[in-house]
């Protein structure tokens, strides 16, 4: 039975026609629905699939040829982070964590949660973190480093042209410098200690080299002075002999025996005391080397793990720091928006009061104006009236002026 996050992928395309969702990502988000929720992850995922182009995704026919082979696929591109060269081979390639191999034949695309793609033989610049040793896909930080270079991938690509994209540039530039820099040190590194190595071991083959020497001048210079007083004591005991004459050949006799066993026994100790001496300046180099190789391997060893932790510090550092700009800029954008809508409500209170001062404004300026044309009309209705009154008053006093006029007249 097919779960929503199946379902999700399914109906989205994500990934590919279809969507395409493997164990391992399935085991994740599931366990992230627990804690965020299933809205949340949907989000998440959403986003994520949106930067990395695999929301929505379908296949193109593709026919890609090389001078190996010649294969006809379903390619579907997208792109990342770290620039590298790769070669993509045949197959199907899935994977968990964003990236894009892209040459004369062949394709691969990956994507958050899940993707998949399909080639021949290509080779091309490749971009992404999936082959970036400073994390683990799949896992809280390795998800926040991904993340992180996806979203400042998008912010960038959104405001291109901007000082934003600028900025974000300049931020990926400092990421990739730094782990140049990183790769530079462990390089330097390795070159140094087989220079120190280099002249360690020429150093004791050097002292070995006077030691032998030195041991073979003392044997020479011993032999030479035992010889000679062997030399010196024959002599001396043949003069005597010579002149003791007979009697006393015996006792000299005996005396150059007795004189040869010490010899031979002074010589056989000096020999033994000259090889414990070698022996023991040898087994002292021994240690001393020793001591240094492991002087060495632990300077080695401590050396890498500061290597190894300021990294992740730095790591963690612009996780932190990716993870507070994209809150900063959803706070901003939520602020605009409540600013917006505000200043909207404003205006429209506002040319709604401004509608009905208007409106009463037309309406008293009408009553005035009627009231106005009722008293002009009035005036003027009594101003004809008088003036008619006036005009019959003279009429008639024409008439009977002109009566009596008449009468007088007429006697």
């Amino acid at each position: 039975m097919a779960t929503w996050l199946e379902d999700f992928y399914k109906n989205n395309n994500i990934g590919g026609t279809g969507g395409f969702l493997d164990d391992e990502a399935k085991g994740y988000w599931m366990g992230k629905a627990d804690t965020l929720g299933a809205d949340k992850v949907k989000n998440i995922i959403e986003g994520t699939a949106k930067a990395e182009g695999t929301w929505n995704q379908t296949s193109n026919a593709n026919t890609n040829t090389n001078t190996n082979n010649t294969n006809t696929n379903s390619t579907t591109l997208t792109t990342t982070n770290t620039n590298t060269t790769g070669n993509q081979t045949g197959g199907t390639a899935q994977s968990t964590s964003g990236g894009t191999t892209g040459g004369t034949s062949g394709q691969l695309t990956t994507g958050s949660a899940g993707s998949t793609a399909t080639g021949g033989t290509g080779t091309g610049n490749t971009q992404g973190t999936i082959n970036n040793a400073w994390y683990k896909e799949l896992t809280d930080p390795g998800l926040a480093v991904s993340q992180g270079l996806n979203n400042l991938t998008g912010l960038a690509n959104k405001y291109a042209g901007t000082d934003i994209a600028t900025a974000v540039v300049g931020q990926l530039g400092d990421l990739y410098t730094s782990q140049a820099k990183q790769g530079m040190m462990l390089t330097f590194d390795d070159l140094v200690q087989a220079q120190n190595l280099k002249h360690t071991k020429n150093l004791e083959n050097y002292r070995l080299t006077n030691t032998k020497d030195l041991m073979a001048t003392e044997s020479d210079l011993t032999q030479a002075i035992d010889t000679n007083r062997i030399t010196t004591t024959g002599a001396e005991n043949r003069k005597q002999l010579v002149t003791a004459g007979e009697q006393t050949r015996l006792t000299v006799g005996a005396q150059a025996d007795a004189d040869v066993r010490t010899i031979g026994a002074q010589g056989d100790q000096d020999v033994r005391t000259i090889g414990a001496a070698g022996v023991e300046k040898r087994k002292n180099i021994l240690e001393q080397g020793g001591v240094d190789i492991k002087k060495i391997g632990a300077t080695g060893i401590q050396e890498r793990k500061n290597i190894g932790a300021q990294s992740d510090a730095d790591v963690r550092a612009i996780g932190a720091a990716g993870v507070q700009d994209r809150l900063g800029i959803q706070e901003t954008g939520s602020q605009t928006r409540m600013n917006i809508g505000s200043q909207g409500i404003q205006d429209r209170l506002g040319t709604v009061t401004k509608g009905e001062q208007d409106r009463l404004g037309m309406k008293e300026t009408g009553q005035q104006e009627r009231l106005s044309l009722q008293e002009r009309g009035a005036q003027e209705r009594k101003t004809q009236r008088d003036r008619y009154r006036e005009e019959r008053a003279m009429r008639a006093d024409a008439r009977g002026a002109i009566s009596r006029a008449g009468a007088n007249f007429y006697g």
